[in-house]
């Protein structure tokens, strides 16, 4: 198997992406990001099997996260801090005609993750201890079909529920 990419066809992406932070005291910070894109094919690319209308491949209307985080002075130099990250990808197209058959596209689902953070740094170093996609959410960032019937075919999965530590070390 090999892949083609393509151009052909014209297409239009309008939206809007927003960040908005809030630090109610000092120390709490929370930030809102997102997104909204209406991105389509406004002529025919039959290189690719994709029709006028046809969304873009994997371009979701929506997406955003919400993330908060406290600091503050632990000891001698050393800051402590703990955080959390909700985030939401939604929907989203395959490529066009996701088969050798050239099948239509295929809807990928929303999805949401949840992570965790806390930790200590000061000015040269860094540890954290770490959750990320708490919820062991299986969201769906690639899809080719195989060309069988149904749903059969090749998908690429985000990372699965993840704990860990890091160290960092500034020089």
């Amino acid at each position: 198997n090999f892949g083609i990419n393509n151009n052909g066809g014209t297409a239009k992406s309008q939206g809007l992406e927003w960040t908005l932070g809030y630090v109610p005291v000092h120390g709490l910070k929370f930030t809102w990001t997102g997104a909204y894109t209406d991105a389509y094919l406004t002529s025919p690319a039959p290189a690719v099997n994709g029709v006028s209308g046809d969304r873009l491949a994997y371009a979701p209307k929506w997406g955003t996260s919400l993330d908060g985080e406290y600091d503050w002075a632990a000891f001698a130099s050393y800051r402590g801090f703990v955080g959390a990250t909700w985030s939401y990808i939604g929907s989203r197209d395959t490529d066009f005609g996701s088969s050798p058959s050239g099948t239509a596209q295929v809807v990928l689902p929303s999805y949401n993750t949840s992570d965790i953070r806390v930790g200590l740094e000061n000015d040269h170093y860094r540890v954290t201890v770490y959750g990320k996609n708490l919820g062991d959410s299986r969201g769906i960032t690639y899809y080719v079909s195989s060309g069988a019937p149904g749903l059969n075919g090749e998908a690429t999965i985000i990372q699965p529920r993840t704990i860990g530590v890091t160290l960092s070390a500034k020089f």
